[in-house]
């Protein structure tokens, strides 16, 4: 049997009315406090009320980004990336004023610019005491000119999820800022909008173990000014590579794009995504007895894990990523030594990814934070203040303690060894 879907109370033209008026209200406050961080309160309280109300129909807003002609991008992506925009501005603060007080750089983006606006726009025959008012404003209006502020941190607001949204192996997301004004009736009105442009990826087939294997390059998408493919200097991984050339283009294997992203697995892939390339100016490298060549990647400025690399034609190949605790980075080696974790142990306890560090309950074990403490790995402890407060815990110590090697710390009883493998 259907369900019978419940009725809609009516919404009379009194409750829109009222809406509308507490939503003007509002929107007026925050203009009148920025106004105030400028000096310029007083002349914002004598303006006419049906100038006030214009100055609220024509308010600019953070418009639902559009994709630009000839290109196509999915619906629900344009719909998250405005969701992730209006949040962050509204999360974010910027200096504004001339004491540079810290303000929520929605607020001056949407209420600021609508003042500076109505300002910019002010016309004797549409208003009286237009000159008046525009030079009494002139602190406001001056001082919005010349503040960059609010305009770099929303560039750099749509700098981290262009990168972070982009995925080499499938395409470049390109945002261009804009900025609409409909000039009707000669008042300012329009808002912010970001133009989506999509660019293919550029790949290589190359032959890796006997296998060719398609690699994708590494790239850094600026807002409004496309997308730079990224190099790496060559110095680095010398004696591996022995060419002349100073630095390297640099690819990743979309296995290792797999790899990190199931490895950190508790974040947001928008911010795991775009930290690859923060490390690509000073790159740590690590050379294993067995060949093999690791780049460290940070998250955070916590190192997570490391990329295995190879050298091939010239290139910097990231071919595939290992979580910190896994076999053939220097802190699994580390643990194996100090606790006797093999490779089987730290795949056994799951330990190879970021979840049980983030939110599992391995702080309550004093043993085990001194344990990755001198393995070097207690970082990682540090992500749980990172991600949501609603991820359940994770509960792991009391039998990974027990498990550890009873020659690294104290072991009360050999009884404490006893693991029951069925949980």
């Amino acid at each position: 049997m259907a369900r019978q879907k419940k009725k809609r109370k009516p919404y009379n033209g009194i409750q829109k009315k009222q809406e509308k008026n507490r939503q003007m209200q509002n929107f007026l406050k925050r203009i009148r406090y920025l106004a105030s961080l400028c000096g310029c309160e007083k002349v914002y309280d004598s303006l006419p009320p049906q100038e006030k109300f214009f100055i609220f129909t024509m308010r600019s807003q953070i418009l639902p980004p559009k994709t630009q002609v000839g290109h196509k991008v999915h619906p629900v992506i344009l719909k998250n990336l405005h969701s992730h925009i209006k949040q962050w501005i509204k999360n974010s603060k910027v200096p504004f004023g001339p004491n540079q007080e810290m303000v929520i750089q929605e607020d001056v983006m949407t209420a600021g610019r609508t003042l500076y606006n109505y300002i910019l726009f002010l016309k004797k025959d549409l208003f009286p005491e237009a000159e008046k008012f525009k030079e009494a404003f002139e602190p406001y209006s001056s001082l919005f000119e010349k503040d960059n502020n609010i305009f770099r941190a929303y560039d750099a607001c749509l700098q981290i999820l262009s990168q972070g949204m982009s995925f080499p192996n499938h395409k470049w997301f390109l945002f261009e800022n804009t900025y609409t004004t409909n000039l009707s009736y000669d008042r300012g009105c329009g808002g912010y909008q970001v133009v989506v442009h999509v660019k293919k990826p550029m790949v290589k087939t190359i032959t890796i173990n006997s296998h060719n294997r398609p690699v994708y390059r590494l790239a850094f998408s600026r807002v409004n000014d496309g997308v730079f493919w990224l190099y790496v200097p060559s110095e680095p991984f010398r004696p591996a590579y022995q060419g002349s050339k100073k630095r390297l283009p640099i690819y990743i294997q979309a296995h290792a794009i797999n790899r990190l992203l199931q490895r950190i697995d508790c974040l947001h892939y928008i911010h795991i995504l775009q930290q690859i390339i923060y490390q690509i100016n000073k790159p740590e490298i690590h050379f294993c007895d067995s060949g093999e060549i690791l780049f460290a990647y940070y998250l955070m400025e916590r190192k997570l894990g490391y990329f295995v690399v190879d050298i091939i034609n010239s290139m910097v190949v990231l071919r595939t990523f290992l979580f910190i605790t896994q076999d053939l980075t220097p802190e699994s080696n580390k643990l194996k030594e100090l606790a006797g974790l093999a490779r089987e142990d730290i795949s056994y306890w799951q330990i190879d990814r970021l979840s049980p560090f983030a939110k599992g309950d391995m702080t309550k074990s004093s043993k085990l934070k001194n344990l990755f403490k001198e393995a070097g790995i207690n970082q990682l402890f540090d992500m749980k203040k990172h991600i949501g407060k609603n991820n359940k815990t994770i509960l792991i110590h009391e039998k990974l303690e027990a498990f550890i090697s009873p020659e690294y710390g104290e072991m009360e009883d050999s009884e404490q060894l006893t693991v029951d493998s069925e949980q």
